[in-house]
């Protein structure tokens, strides 16, 4: 999903303009959010959407008001980019259930460094042998053309840094999803932007006016003020739903009073109420012949503070 996103965006910037994407790629949080609920069942409290709604304001805040320019082809560019934002929504929730599917083998789970492996493999075959087949004809046109003139030694020592980077990103976003989960992970996009807004204007407002904090393609009070409060947008969001503990990941949801499990043909039950023990067993009956263990849930987190006690069934 992710080289195919990443494909499918540049195309859309391209031929459909940066504001045509920008719109669409504000939207991949909320995407991968929806996907997660529907993909692997994944609780959000509406305090939570809240903190989603703010950081997809806060990347789209910055487009507005400016002119729909299209460079080139106005369907395409729409297509790729609602294409790619899904595909790179889908990542987050995708990349999740490989992990989760991988807890019912004996072997157990893939670890994220080798999931990273893989993924990143992948794309390079598939990237490279698009090189190879299209970029390579149109060398001369394509790549030296639009090359600036500068120093070997730095261009080099740039895109070995780039290559450094993307991979550091790359093995983060396996790990994130694999300690955290999809939603987490994808909020988390809301505290990158905002650090986008930050070290840009750190490293380049000095070279490049565009980049400062306080100027985003005008003079008028507005154009000085949209970055901040892009940057406090994104902020509170990931904040809002940091601070609501209620929500969870798949198969967290408690199990009321009235419902429980059999283990060992003993009914568990506590006052705190039952959570499933494994994210398979969040919605179970006693009607049928399925057996889901249920853990006893209390107010303390500790083993020690759980006031249980043991019904017969």
């Amino acid at each position: 999903f992710d080289g195919a996103a990443q494909a499918l965006n540049y195309v859309g910037q391209v031929e459909g303009g940066y504001l045509l994407f920008t719109i669409f790629h504000s939207s991949v949080t909320v995407f991968s959010c929806i996907i997660a609920v529907l993909l692997l069942g994944t609780i959000i409290t509406w305090r939570q959407w809240i903190g989603v709604i703010c950081i997809v304001f806060g990347v789209i805040v910055t487009t507005i008001p400016s002119p729909m320019e299209v460079t080139g082809n106005f369907t395409l560019g729409l297509t790729c980019s609602i294409l790619g934002s899904l595909f790179l929504a889908a990542a987050y929730p995708f990349s999740e259930r490989v992990f989760k599917e991988g807890e019912h083998h004996k072997e157990g789970a893939v670890s994220a460094e080798m999931a990273c492996v893989v993924g990143s493999l992948l794309n390079t075959v598939v990237f490279t042998a698009w090189t190879l087949v299209y970029t390579l004809p149109r060398w001369q046109s394509g790549v030296i053309r639009y090359t600036k003139p500068g120093h070997g030694p730095q261009k080099l020592a740039g895109f070995a840094m780039y290559g450094i980077m993307v991979g550091l990103h790359s093995l983060s976003f396996w790990m994130s999803i694999h300690k955290l989960g999809t939603v987490p992970t994808a909020v988390a996009k809301g505290a990158q932007q905002a650090g986008v807004f930050i070290f840009s204007h750190i490293l380049f407002c000095r070279v490049d006016r565009s980049e400062c904090i306080d100027y985003n393609n005008g003079n008028s009070l507005w154009s000085t003020l949209q970055k901040s409060i892009a940057f406090t947008l994104c902020c509170c969001g990931v904040v809002i739903y940091a601070l609501d503990k209620t929500g969870g990941s798949a198969g967290k949801a408690k199990c009321n009073e009235n419902s429980g499990a059999f283990e060992d043909g003993v009914f568990l039950a506590a006052e705190g109420g039952l959570i499933p023990s494994s994210p398979d067993s969040t919605a179970f009956s006693l009607m049928g012949n399925e057996e889901a263990p249920c853990e006893i849930f209390g107010k303390a987190k500790s083993e020690e503070g759980l006031a249980a006690r043991r019904v017969k069934s």
